[in-house]
């Protein structure tokens, strides 16, 4: 396996890792459904949050836009693997961005089970 196939790989992972958490916040929103490994540790029960409106007005926006960045780098590491080498500083940026929403969501995880667990 060369280097650029591992990345298309990667790449690949991310886009279904997105698509997933979308799903995630689409059952969150419209169900008010908390899944676990997403959005809280799997040893947490679900059932155990004390205000689920809170959370899901906490949690929602971070996971619609981690799910975001999640299939535009994803998307865009694809292209850049696959189709055309675009100019290095789009693809660092949106994979820094995409680092940045990363950190920001596992920060907000932290505190809404602090919150609200």
């Amino acid at each position: 396996m060369d280097n650029t196939s591992l990345m298309s790989f990667l790449d690949i992972i991310v886009v279904l890792a997105g698509a997933y958490v979308l799903y995630s916040w689409y059952l969150l929103v419209t169900k008010k459904e908390i899944r676990q490994g997403v959005m809280i540790p799997k040893d947490v029960d679900p059932r155990r949050c004390k205000d689920i409106d809170g959370f899901v007005k906490y949690m929602s926006p971070r996971t619609l836009v981690l799910g975001i960045m999640a299939l535009i780098s994803g998307g865009i590491g694809i292209y850049q693997d696959n189709i055309r080498l675009l100019n290095p500083i789009i693809y660092w940026t949106f994979f820094v961005a995409f680092l940045g929403v990363l950190i920001w969501f596992g920060y907000g995880t932290k505190k809404a089970l602090k919150d609200f667990f």
